[in-house]
């Protein structure tokens, strides 16, 4: 049977530092309305482990989460290429990348959470049954770009992955869903998860789980939640997460019985880096969080991608915030196993529109993304290490 270790451990970011996510923050925290986490996942079949952290920020920068995953390896093993750490994207978090400003003092304290939660998830271990599937989630996200003619879809479904014991009883279970975790508005002074918070609530509540459940960020590049629009000017409040977040659990609470059960095949990883050119060098001025260099007067950003599997599962890790089209690619390409998509993973490289969004301009388009082939370029090569697996 598979093995399945869990661990998760409070980021502690002081209040009284800078927040993340938006670049019209009129101050700094102020309190906590719910903990950040870093929560991981280990899943081993034999000798084989692959592990899954999830963590409360805006984003992550490569090179600490280069030096988290060979600290991870040096004690147990692990290789980096069957690691994989993202964010959540949460814009209620402290601002740990020098994205808008520099990074906080403590956000060192944001990475030793996760290496602490990697090695407990990987501590002790249970016999499970894995069980997986897709769940339709309606009335939560729509695509922030509606304007412009090419970017009319969204990727409505939620992926699931059930963690059951010996005896078949729901021990917790993890989700991905691409929306961008922005009900709460630039004026929120609280560090929050935002919309997730009520979702990984209600889902626990709802099913008596000790162990909550976990939320992996998807493709939400130009998926906002609905009623947040992209312009800006209307100022949510928590009650407006909590409805948003009770409806997406709800949704994925009716899907459960329809999860099927994984096959013992054991896990498996890849990892590889790329680098992705800017096409207009300015850009670069916006990116001074992200690992750059010069070949030939062209300046290139290097990152990852990557790709875990877990007995037909497959995961998708994006360094970015990859559009929703890009998502239902991928899962299509797929074919019949099930697909997860997880953006803001390993790195941060701002926004990877389709070329047609690319080409119509915005914002993501014209400040944080670097060319119109980089979506081709990154999902290209997630599908050719998805082949390799």
């Amino acid at each position: 049977m598979f093995q399945f270790g869990y661990c998760e451990r409070v980021l502690s970011i002081p209040v009284g530092e800078a927040m993340g996510g938006y670049s019209g923050r009129l101050g700094p925290s102020e309190g906590t309305h719910d903990e950040l986490f870093a929560r991981a996942v280990s899943f081993t079949l034999g000798n084989d482990t692959i592990v899954l952290c999830s963590v409360d920020v805006v984003g992550l920068s490569r090179k600490e989460i280069v030096d988290v995953k060979r600290q991870v390896e040096e004690v147990t093993g692990t290789p980096p290429d069957h690691i994989l750490i993202s964010a959540t994207h949460t814009h209620s978090g402290p601002r740990v990348i020098d994205l808008f400003a520099p990074r906080v003092p403590s956000s060192h304290l944001v990475y030793d959470a996760i290496r602490v939660a990697l090695l407990g998830s990987l501590e002790s271990t249970m016999p499970v049954i894995l069980k997986a599937g897709s769940v339709k989630i309606e009335g939560a996200g729509f695509n922030r770009r509606d304007w412009d003619p090419h970017s009319e879809v969204v990727d409505e479904n939620a992926e699931v992955l059930g963690v059951y014991d010996q005896e078949g009883n729901l021990l917790t279970l993890l989700y991905n869903y691409g929306c961008h975790c922005v009900v709460l508005p630039p004026e929120n002074p609280l560090y929050s998860e935002d919309w997730p918070f009520y979702a990984q609530t209600e889902i626990a509540q709802q099913l008596n789980l000790e162990m909550l459940p976990i939320f992996f960020q998807g493709a939400a590049g130009n998926i906002n939640p609905v009623g947040v629009p992209y312009s800006g000017g209307v100022k949510h409040t928590f009650e407006d997460a909590q409805q948003l977040g009770q409806l997406i659990a709800r949704q994925i609470l009716a899907g459960l019985d329809d999860l099927e059960e994984l096959p013992e095949i054991p896990p498996d990883g890849r990892i590889d880096t790329i680098t992705i050119p800017a096409d207009d060098p300015d850009k670069l001025e916006d990116f001074s969080f992200a690992t750059v260099e010069e070949e030939d007067g062209v300046p290139k950003v290097i990152t990852e991608v990557q790709v875990l599997a877990l007995g037909r599962l497959l995961f998708f890790a994006v360094p970015g915030e990859l559009f929703g089209e890009w998502s239902i690619d991928l899962k299509q390409f797929a074919l019949t196993r099930p697909a997860w998509v997880v953006g803001y993973a390993n790195d941060y490289i701002g926004y990877v529109p389709t070329t047609d969004a690319f080409k119509a301009g915005g914002y993501e388009a014209t400040m944080m993304g670097l060319s119109d082939k980089e979506g081709e370029q990154i999902t290209s090569r997630l599908k050719d290490l998805a082949t390799e697996l």
